[in-house]
């Protein structure tokens, strides 16, 4: 048995901007692991593999450069599946078998991209000279 040819990604200029946007918002801060499960003989794994794809960029990794992004093939005809390991140990997984991958990163961006928490840059008050002067004599 051979892998299918899926040929070229022939898409209309509408998803694939959805995708581009959806994408934009993808962050990894939460996250410790992602583990990405299929077999590669399955019909539904196209768009599960473009996920893995997406989640590999530069731009994106550059958001958390501690999380371990890890593939496990198999070849036992499952239902191909993504596990989300946040920082707080807990675990959120996505079954991917009949989702696209505009769906998949939407998904993302509702329930994990949230718990990215949010560092505020410290905007200090300027202190006048007096103020500075008091403050040493203390």
């Amino acid at each position: 048995m051979s892998v299918p040819f899926s040929g070229t990604l022939k898409r209309s200029a509408g998803i694939s901007s959805a995708i581009a946007k959806q994408l934009r918002f993808v962050n990894l801060k939460p996250l410790k692991k992602v583990i990405v499960k299929f077999d590669p003989f399955d019909k539904n794994v196209t768009e599960t593999r473009e996920f893995l794809f997406s989640l590999t960029g530069s731009k994106i990794l550059a958001t958390n450069l501690n999380c371990k992004i890890k593939t496990e093939i198999l070849c036992d005809r499952s239902e191909p599946s993504i596990t989300f390991t946040l920082n707080s140990k807990e675990v959120i997984v996505f079954k991917s078998g009949n989702l696209t991958n505009l769906e998949l990163l939407q998904l993302y961006n509702k329930h994990i991209t949230p718990l990215a928490t949010t560092e505020e840059p410290e905007t200090s008050i300027p202190k006048t000279k007096s103020e500075k002067k008091a403050g040493k004599r203390r």
